[in-house]
């Protein structure tokens, strides 16, 4: 057997494919598959989690850390089943070439590359320095000049209200710690008429061995502080949550699976 390069992290794609001694290819369903990949990031990143929860400090740095080691690892599933790329297609018939658009949570860049053609100008922000950096290097690559990264919260007060025509959080509600607030801040600062367009994965719903065993895991890991916070969520406590907050909804479904929810709320124009 061909000999492997030595790596602190084999992929389970290459450990899967290595042949047994009689070249037939060892495989296992793309369930399990998909299950032990989930499994092995999980348990790599609590690991990490866990000495920097020994190590101390508040829980926003902690938490800032976390998805900065996230990052590492965030862009090499590119497939376009990821729910972002869904929602990307569902989002634009939402938007208008003049939209000045928030993205709130954006991670590494990535919506934002795929949506900077369709409006006038965006604005993602993301608690993680590293996920700034790693979206800052591929915004930068590909000339994309209507686009602006910051690290920062839809709290802070550097947004003046009525700002934006839409706010993009994609996979981003079920990790907020104060969820109120800030749906209600998401309304504040988008202007009469605008959109607020949501993708949440809502695990109480899974329906899958794999996100069944994902939900457990996370039911634990959340409840002892083992990760950061992560909202367990159904479907209709998204869609109440943005009602709570002001919102009138306009669309709702189901994108990909069952557990992942797309929900749009509008600013209702002031009479």
């Amino acid at each position: 057997m061909q000999q492997k390069e030595k790596s602190d992290n084999i992929s389970t794609e290459k450990i899967f494919s290595m042949k047994k001694s009689d070249d037939t290819p060892s495989r296992i369903s793309p369930a399990q598959h998909g299950l032990i990949q989930a499994l092995y990031l999980l348990a790599s990143v609590a690991f990490k989690w866990f000495f920097l929860w020994i190590r101390g400090g508040n829980k926003k740095q902690r938490t800032t850390l976390f998805w900065d080691m996230i990052s590492e690892r965030y862009d090499l599933d590119s497939s376009p089943d990821r729910p972002e790329h869904k929602a990307v297609q569902n989002a634009r018939k939402y938007l208008k070439s003049s939209d000045s658009v928030l993205d709130f949570g954006c991670a590494t860049a990535g919506v934002m590359l795929r949506l900077a053609d369709s409006v006038g100008f965006i604005h993602g922000i993301d608690i993680s320095p590293k996920m700034i950096e790693a979206g800052r290097d591929k915004l930068a690559d590909r000339g994309i000049a209507n686009v602006e990264t910051s690290t920062a919260t839809i709290l802070d007060e550097y947004f003046k209200p009525e700002t934006f025509d839409v706010i993009l959080a994609l996979n981003i509600v079920h990790l907020l710690d104060d969820r109120k607030r800030a749906l209600a801040r998401a309304y504040e600062l988008l202007r009469p008429g605008g959109y607020l367009i949501t993708v949440t994965p809502c695990l109480a719903e899974a329906r899958s061995f794999k996100d069944r065993m994902i939900y457990v895991l996370l039911l634990i890991l959340t409840g002892i502080r083992f990760l950061p916070h992560i909202g367990l969520l159904r479907s209709v406590e998204v869609a109440n949550a943005l009602v709570n907050a002001g919102f009138e909804i306009v669309e709702t479904k189901n994108l990909e699976r069952s557990e992942q929810h797309f929900v749009v709320g509008k600013k209702v124009l002031l009479s």
